[in-house]
């Protein structure tokens, strides 16, 4: 508040009380809630294609003496691995040849998995009145 303050433009005019304006903010708590949350399980199958591979090792007998050993080889999906032995003569004969075949297969497969899933929920609360207390 001013007092006693001068009017330049009309000096024979006095103020003697001037109001002022103030803005006064306060919090009011409009609405209340409470949240809750619930886990629900469920089963649920889950679906796949598995692949796997199978080797099948096939031994085939051979009596051929040869020069050198052979080589380690590939026929389709074959792999051919010479197994020698050396006699006495230092003669090497082929004994047999071990054939590893490569099969794949694929199979179906089902398995049941527990699953969880939540949820949340809001209940609206009556606001007190901060008076009523």
């Amino acid at each position: 508040m001013h007092e006693e303050t001068l009017d330049q433009a009309q000096p024979d005019r006095l103020t003697l009380i001037e109001e002022e304006a103030r803005l006064v903010k306060q919090s009011v708590i409009r609405d209340r809630i409470r949240l809750g949350t619930e886990t629900v399980e469920h089963v649920e199958a889950l679906h796949a294609v598995l692949h796997e591979d199978e080797w099948q090792i096939e031994r085939v007998p051979f009596g051929h003496v040869v020069e050198a050993a052979p080589s380690i080889r590939q026929e389709g999906d074959v792999t051919i691995i010479p197994v020698v032995k050396e006699v006495v003569e230092i003669r090497l004969v082929l004994v047999e040849e071990v054939r590893i075949t490569k099969r794949s297969i694929e199979r179906n497969v089902s398995e049941d998995v527990r699953l969880r899933s939540q949820s949340l929920t809001i209940e609206h609360l009556p606001v007190r009145d901060p008076s009523s207390n």
